[in-house]
């Protein structure tokens, strides 16, 4: 049985100054069967420079240049859809953010114990850019329960195929949708929210197993840009958790029915 391929999707908007150590993060892996997904979503700074100079050096690296920026979550929908075919896991990493050289290989290992895994998550180390302090985040074992609270899933955990081909949407376009893209919208314009990597887990927890890995396997920045802002995420949190009861009460119709 030849080994899975594991596609990192990789969302960049003018983060060059984090890109380039993400990227060989990603590209020094102890597990190799690897592709590495990078959608520049019209940065204006040089992150396109660093992307095609790291891609000549990788040819596991596959440049997507978005010309118009569309947002984070959608950003994600156009890597997966492209290199959808090849791949049989996909391991989500944020652009400022970066993965430990075994992380693959031990979450991998994790998801192949059975069919009903779709998707794996571990703690990680948070790096404060401003004060250079860092701590580890400790996540919880699963739970439906904590996952609804408090979103214990991290966003940057490896999901199977399977999981997103099952739980997939449609967006107004028609296109497939695997990140709603209402909930994370272009974090450099209008603010809409940073909600859709909790949408996706609620969806894949309806079909899908969850397992936790207790060990430090990412690297987080913690800078004024992330999306995660508090200040940010309050103004726009009841109403993107609104739309989130919405779509769960109709997918439970959708199953009555």
């Amino acid at each position: 049985m030849s080994e899975p391929l594991v596609s990192f999707v990789v969302a960049n908007y003018n983060y060059s100054a984090y890109l380039e150590s993400c990227l060989l993060s990603a590209m020094n892996q102890t597990y190799k069967n690897i592709l590495i997904v990078v959608i520049d979503d019209a940065s204006t700074d040089n992150s396109r420079e660093i992307i095609e100079r790291l891609a000549k050096t990788d040819s596991r690296i596959i440049p997507i240049y978005n010309e118009v920026g569309v947002g984070a979550a959608e950003a994600r929908n156009i890597g997966i859809r492209a290199v959808w075919d090849k791949t049989d896991f996909f391991q989500i990493l944020d652009a400022d953010d970066c993965a430990m050289k075994d992380k693959v290989e031990i979450l991998l290992s994790k998801a192949l114990l059975s069919p009903m895994i779709g998707a794996v998550y571990a703690d990680y180390t948070i790096f404060n850019v401003e004060t250079g302090n860092t701590i580890i985040e400790y996540k919880e074992p699963y739970s439906l329960e904590a996952l609804n609270q408090h979103c214990i899933v991290h966003s940057a955990s490896l999901i199977s195929k399977n999981a997103f081909a099952q739980t997939a949407e449609k967006n107004e376009d028609g296109q497939i949708s695997f990140y709603d893209k209402r909930l994370h919208g272009h974090v450099s314009r209008e603010y809409v929210g940073s909600c859709e990597d909790l949408d996706a887990f609620r969806r894949i927890s309806e079909k899908f197993l969850f397992l936790h890995v207790p060990k430090p396997l990412s690297l987080v920045r913690v800078h004024k840009n992330n999306a995660s802002q508090i200040e940010k995420v309050n103004k726009v949190w009841a109403s993107n958790c609104k739309l989130m009861q919405e779509k769960a009460a109709q997918r439970l119709v959708n199953r009555k029915g």
